[in-house]
């Protein structure tokens, strides 16, 4: 995940851009970018929508293995 993306969505949440940030934090990949967006749509009481970027339990482990360089090997 591009630290500089989150950022970057963040900065323009401050600045009362939140649509503009939540389109940044949608494209980006990875469940850390699903957390901040997640935590962006509560803040905004669109929690529905939070519920719905959080990645699954699946995709969430396939995505440790893959920064932890493991690849498809397992746990």
């Amino acid at each position: 995940m591009d630290d500089r993306e989150v950022t970057i969505a963040w900065l323009l949440a401050r600045d009362d851009r939140t649509e503009e940030a939540v389109a940044r934090l949608r494209q980006c990949p990875g469940s850390q970018a699903a957390t901040e967006l997640a935590r962006l749509l509560v803040r905004q009481g669109r929690c529905a929508e939070a519920v719905a970027v959080i990645p699954d339990v699946t995709t969430q482990r396939a995505e440790n293995r893959r920064l932890l360089g493991k690849g498809e090997a397992g746990e």
